[in-house]
């Protein structure tokens, strides 16, 4: 049941004061947070790798305050407050919600709508940076009941943000936007209506034709008829077409002008039988004259134009030339299926008709092609004996059938060729294109406090055609992962449950294990292996967990020797950021893998990270790893030391601190992670060293460390010394459990 709660009655006013919306989208920007322990509240006991904190990725909408407040949420005087929107998953912040819109709240009052807030079923669990966060959706009906529906949907408009200006001179930040979100987007208008014609037709309009709706289009030149050959006479006219005057055509709406043929003619008669098809009437016609201007008619018919102009030439032969057109209109109706069809298919045979005729034309100018040898040895006594007769200029010389058919044959084996060629070059991009275009399968084994969020991260920000199997020997962590994966945000690949390490991979392309210990790395991959069912597909094997460099490798030889040569990759990428960074998405791997599999491998890492540093050769990720540590754990004993030294002295543990970080003594546990009470804000030595990095962690690395060097024969000689301080501090009841800095205690310190 949700906690009862009334709202503030007095509200910011300046939020009722709405720029244009464009503004409001133009005013928002990409920022980001170094993130600390205290701005990320994990579970109690829960253990976070310091190395590497992370950053917080958000987008926001600064939303003005008015001057001089003063309230219980407000202390100073703000001039503007955050709406802020969580990249790794588009949550938007109800907290910043509230405080924009009610700046004049008391702690109790923001404190009951906080219960409210987190009452919600949709309300995330992770109060990154101090917020409650809640979907999009949720957001609405939220902005709803404040009244700021429009500067929440402004801080949802899926156009793109840009990155807020830095506030140091260092190099541009690389900021993750939020997921674009389109359900606040309104709905497109309906399309107008066009069925019906306008009131006023423009005069340009009647010359919309188009041209004959068959394969054949209408002659483009005169067709003379095959009764007799003979050259025209070199002066000849050019009648005007229909439907223009001077020379001028009428403009369609695109822009576009309607084709005009000119018809060349003689000084002699002409004879034009017209035939006109409008709706249902067909109007045949032979005339004299030229056709007339048509006349004003419904512009909304289909109209069928056909023309067969019959010219005779000075010595009185005739000659024939067939033309058809359909006139379509813009506006109307049109008519039935069934006339359209009629009409069509007489315009069919019409063109038919035509193209008889210009085919047996073409036949009659091949055959009279080959007698041309003959008649140019008498083309001087032509010459003497015209008696100053002009001859003609020729016409271009039209193709026969068979030279058009080999034209076409050339083309056609020239795509051919050329396509053959391109599908060939393209054959190496097939398997890439598939896994692209195709369903990716994967597989996440081992949901403890750095898997869970991993897995959380890994599955919003992949393909919904894509499937994530989740499997942990813990049944309760498997089933709490999947409902909080499939009520999260709309987006993100289907989840499926998983009961065996064996189902959780059967199908799966990538297999993700984050794994607690060496011993459970090689059992998990020992069933994996011993599985018969595995399908013949190509598999890659991430192992995050931190290990000793020898196991991991055995288990890739293992891995290996069960699949097919080439069908399995196994690469061993431990991480660095804890379960803030797992949280968060800003993880830092260390990754060991061959040179042609890192940028396959970090294609799936940075869904769950910001960085993959290649380290070299399968196992080198692993050895980088135990190195790093190997240090952290010496110089957090020196610093503890240190630090106790100089305050006996009666130094001020904030001076001694800036001198050593200002100085040659400079590292993470002095600067970061400072192991004396009050010298870092937000440092586990402020809450009673709860939290953090556990000391049992440390004790582990450490040994895994000692172990890899023993195999290699490098000499730790702070080693074993090392190890000894961890382990009896981890004795002792006020140390157990806690960050590592707590050897500061054990080694007498005061804060």
């Amino acid at each position: 049941m949700a906690p009862s709660r009334h709202l503030p009655t007095e509200q910011n006013p300046l939020l009722r004061e709405l720029p244009p919306y464009a503004d409001l989208i133009a005013r928002r920007r990409l920022g980001q947070t170094q993130l600390t322990a205290r701005m990320v509240p994990t579970i109690p006991e829960s253990e976070i790798d310091p190395s590497l904190l992370g950053a917080f990725d958000y987008a926001h909408l600064r939303a003005p305050l008015p001057r001089g407040i003063s309230s219980g949420i407000f202390k100073s005087s703000p001039s503007s407050y955050f709406l802020m929107r969580r990249s790794s998953d588009g949550f938007v912040s109800a907290t910043g919600m509230f405080k924009a819109t009610f700046p004049w709240a008391e702690m109790e009052e923001e404190d009951m709508e906080r219960k409210y807030v987190k009452s919600l079923p949709t309300t995330s669990p992770d109060e990154t940076a101090g917020n409650v966060w809640i979907p999009p959706e949720s957001a609405l009906d939220l902005a709803d009941e404040y009244g700021i529906v429009a500067w929440i949907k402004a801080l949802l408009d899926p156009a793109d943000i840009p990155v807020g200006a830095p506030t140091d001179a260092g190099p541009p930040k690389e900021i993750r936007a939020p997921p674009k979100y389109f359900g606040a987007q309104p709905q497109p208008l309906p399309l107008p209506d066009l069925g019906s014609p306008p009131s006023t037709v423009s005069r340009n309009t009647r010359s919309r034709r188009s041209a004959s709706p068959t394969k054949v289009p209408a002659p483009k030149r005169s067709v003379a008829s095959p009764r007799k050959r003979r050259h025209q006479a070199s002066q000849t006219s050019t009648e005007t077409p229909p439907g223009s005057a001077h020379g001028s055509f009428d403009t369609l709406v695109n822009d576009e002008t309607p084709s005009q043929v000119p018809i060349p003619v003689t000084p002699s008669s002409t004879q034009t039988t017209k035939m006109e098809a409008v709706d249902d009437e067909i109007k045949v016609s032979r005339n004299k004259e030229p056709a007339p201007a048509p006349s004003v008619e419904d512009e909304s018919k289909l109209k069928l134009h056909c023309e067969e102009d019959v010219k005779a030439d000075e010595d009185g032969e005739e000659m024939e030339h067939p033309k058809a057109e359909i006139g379509v209109p813009l506006y109307g109706e049109i008519p039935p299926p069934e006339d359209a069809a009629r009409i069509i298919a007489e315009a069919k045979e019409m063109v038919r008709v035509a193209t008889q005729a210009q085919a047996a034309h073409e036949e009659d100018e091949a055959a009279e092609g080959e007698g041309a040898s003959q008649s140019k040895r008498k083309a001087n006594d032509d010459e003497d004996d015209g008696e100053g007769t002009e001859v003609a200029r020729r016409t271009k010389r039209v193709k026969t059938a068979v030279e058009t058919r080999k034209d076409g044959m050339k083309k056609r084996a020239f795509y051919g060729i050329g396509a053959t060629l391109a599908f060939g070059a393209l054959i190496p991009l097939v398997p890439y294109v598939m896994s692209t275009l195709g369903r990716d399968n994967y597989a996440f084994i081992g949901l403890g406090q750095m898997g869970y969020q991993m897995a959380r991260n890994l599955q919003a920000t992949l393909a919904p055609t894509d499937s994530v199997r989740i499997f942990d020997i813990n049944t309760a962590a498997v089933d709490g992962l999947a409902r909080a994966m499939r009520s999260q945000q709309a987006g993100g690949a289907a989840v499926h449950v998983a009961r065996s390490a064996e189902h959780v991979s059967i199908d799966a392309d990538t297999v993700i294990t984050c794994l607690p210990e060496p011993r459970h790395v090689q059992a998990t991959f020992a069933a994996l292996v011993a599985a018969t069912r595995f399908p013949a597909r190509p598999r890659l094997y991430i192992d995050c967990s931190t290990i000793d460099p020898s196991t991991s490798r055995a288990v890739a030889a293992k891995v290996a020797a069960a699949h097919a040569p080439g069908q399995a990759h196994f690469v061993d990428a431990p991480m660095s950021g804890g379960v803030v960074g797992a949280t968060a998405g800003t993880l830092t791997f260390m990754l060991g893998a061959p040179a042609d599999l890192v940028q396959r491998v970090e294609l799936v890492l940075l869904r769950m990270g910001r960085r993959v540093l290649h380290c070299g050769p399968q196992g080198a990720g692993l050895a980088a790893k135990l190195a790093n540590n190997y240090l952290l754990a010496v110089n957090n004993i020196a610093t503890a030391e240190a630090m106790n030294l100089g305050v006996r002295w009666g130094l001020d543990p904030q001076v001694l601190a800036g001198v050593i970080n200002a100085s040659t003594g400079r590292c993470w546990p002095s600067e970061v992670n400072n192991p004396v009470p009050g010298v870092v804000e937000g440092a586990p030595a402020g809450r009673g060293y709860e939290g953090g990095f556990g000391i049992g962690l440390m004790q582990k690395d450490l040994r895994l460390a000692r172990v890899a060097a023993e195999e290699v024969g490098a000499r730790l000689v702070l080693g074993e010394k090392a190890a000894e301080v961890y382990e009896a501090a981890g004795r002792e009841e006020r140390c157990k459990g806690r960050d590592f800095s707590v050897v500061y205690r054990y080694v007498g310190g005061k804060g």
